[in-house]
Order: C-alpha cells, then sequence, then structure tokens
C-alpha cells in the first residue's frame, strides 16, 4: 500500500467523517516539529494531515470532528494523562502525543519493536502504524477498507489538490456539499457504462436499461430479459474506477459488491454468470442473475 497524505481543511471536518480513525497524532501550539499538527491514520490507510496552528483548521471543529481529541487530557509532558477508555496513549516528547485504538494496540507495539523512550516512538510510530494499516487490509479493495464518508472525502481532495485548478474544479470547489447527490468529480477519468458502448447499434429495443451510478458512483447498466423460459437480469460496470481502484474477478466479492448497492438480496442463493467484456480497451464485467424458471418459484429477487 502506498502512504498518500490528503491535506484537509476546516470545511472537511465534518461529523462522523473520521469514525474508522486509527491512529491520532496531535502536537501542541508550543510544540517542537509542526506545532499544531494533527494526523489522523485510518483502518482503511488513508492519512489525513492537517494544522490548527498554521492551517485551514479550528481547533473546536476539529473537536466537533474527531470527539476523542475533545476528551483528551494530555497533561504535562506526557504525565497526568486522561484518554477515553477504548484508546491508548504515547508520548512522542516536546510536546507531541499519540493515542492508539485499543483493538490494535498490541499489534502497534509488536511491530515498533524495542522503542523504549518518547524519541524512539517519535521516529517510529508512523511505520509501525502503517504495517498493522497493511497487514488488516490485506487483499482488500478499497470498497472493502474504507467508508462512504472516508471515500468522500478522498474524492473532495483529489478534485481540490489538482493543480493548476480548471473552471470546472473551481465550481466544485464552491459545490462539494452537493457532490453527494450525484454530481460526479470524476466524470472525465470514468468509463461510462451505456447500452451503445456494451451493444453497438444492434441493442434490442425491448430491454429495460438504466445507465447510472451506484451509490459510490461506479456508472453500471442494468437490463432485464428473457431466454428459454428463464427471466434474468445483467449488470454491467467497468472493472476498473478512478478512485476505488480495481475490483477482483472474484464471484463473492461481486456478489457482496451488488448486496451492498442494494441490487441483490443478501441470503438469496443468487445463480451468476461473470464475463469479461473488452470495450473499446475498457474491462467491463456483465454479471448475469437468474431471477428464475417461468411457472416455478423464483430463486431470487434482482433490482435495476
Amino acid at each position: 500500500m502506498e502512504r498518500i497524505v490528503t491535506e484537509i481543511s476546516n470545511k472537511d471536518l465534518k461529523k462522523g467523517v473520521f469514525t474508522n480513525a486509527q491512529f491520532i497524532f496531535f502536537a501542541e501550539s508550543g510544540a517542537m516539529g509542526e506545532p499544531g499538527k494533527v494526523l489522523i491514520v485510518t483502518s482503511g490507510g488513508s492519512i489525513f494531515h492537517g494544522n490548527y496552528c498554521m492551517g485551514d483548521i479550528k481547533l473546536s471543529s476539529l473537536h466537533r470532528s474527531i470527539p476523542v481529541l475533545k476528551a483528551c487530557d494530555f497533561g504535562t509532558f506526557g504525565e497526568g494523562v486522561k484518554i477515553p477508555n477504548d484508546w491508548q496513549y504515547e508520548y512522542l516528547g516536546a510536546g507531541n502525543h499519540l493515542i492508539i485504538r485499543k483493538d490494535v494496540y498490541e499489534d502497534f507495539k509488536t511491530a515498533i519493536g524495542n522503542a523504549a523512550c518518547p524519541e524512539d516512538f517519535y521516529i517510529g510510530w508512523m511505520d509501525a502504524a502503517w504495517s498493522v494499516i497493511e497487514q488488516q487490509n490485506k487483499d482488500k479493495t478499497p470498497l472493502d477498507m474504507k467508508t462512504p464518508a472516508e471515500l468522500a472525502m478522498l474524492g473532495y481532495a483529489a478534485v481540490r489538490n489538482r493543480k493548476p485548478m480548471t473552471a470546472e474544479e473551481e465550481r466544485l470547489e464552491e459545490i462539494q456539499d452537493d457532490l453527494e447527490g450525484g454530481y460526479d468529480p470524476f466524470e472525465d477519468e470514468r468509463v461510462i457504462v451505456t447500452s451503445e458502448l456494451v451493444h453497438g447499434e444492434d441493442a434490442p429495443d425491448c430491454l429495460k436499461s438504466r445507465e447510472w451510478f451506484f451509490d459510490d458512483f461506479r456508472s453500471y447498466l442494468a437490463e432485464l430479459w428473457s431466454w428459454e423460459q428463464t427471466t434474468n437480469v445483467t449488470y454491467y460496470f467497468p472493472a476498473d474506477d478512478p478512485l476505488l481502484g480495481y475490483m477482483p474477478n472474484d464471484e463473492k466479492r461481486i456478489e457482496e459488491y451488488l448486496v451492498a448497492k442494494g441490487k441483490l438480496i443478501e441470503g438469496e442463493e443468487h445463480h451468476m454468470k461473470i464475463m469479461t467484456l473488452d470495450c473499446d480497451g475498457e474491462e467491463i464485467y456483465s454479471v448475469t442473475v437468474t431471477i428464475g424458471v417461468d411457472d416455478e418459484e423464483p430463486y431470487c429477487e434482482a433490482f435495476l
């Protein structure tokens, strides 16, 4: 996994966006190094950086977005520290502090090895934290690793931080609160799956199709069709995505994805056939789910 540090500003500090934080570095306003520095490392492998002294962050907004920080009392020189019960603490020296969620604390201590003083922890904490993050996310895709709020924040930051900013990107900056309503900041980079792309000029008029996006903005096309007394739904969507990365051709993984998007129902048996189409050089998954056979009990439900 690549370590990518995403800069955050005051407008990113909304309630509930850092619920999966596992490591939080906090520097006091008079700390050595970078006074006011905050690093949030999530269980999904995202690293967010901000500064409440020299950056566009208010300490009150930081506390609202990350309640555990407001609940912490870091004492004096690592003495008299009080933190919530679900977290552990390490003093990094010179006004720098690290809190670690309890569920990974033992793994972190193992990873950091023989660190015996605050200076050792200051130097080695990120490498140790990252080794824990990599191990717990082994063989996972970004969709498995990151929360929807985390993905949305990474999307906003990707738009903001591209240089130079175009007029369109400046407009996105102004309306980022509307992005979750359906506007796609990666439209120019995405494969938009349409009936024409999949079928060309021979697409039957009788097919019921929908060209739209899943709630993670991945484009898809859904078709309802019948053949030899079977009723089927086929979903087409790109294997790759500019924000979410590559989805492996794995039946269980794809079934879980379609369940998560509300297209299939969890717990039902799904008779699925997965094909990979090469459409103008883009890899498209064709996932056909057989709903049932005429005059027999339906196998499952599937939604367009």
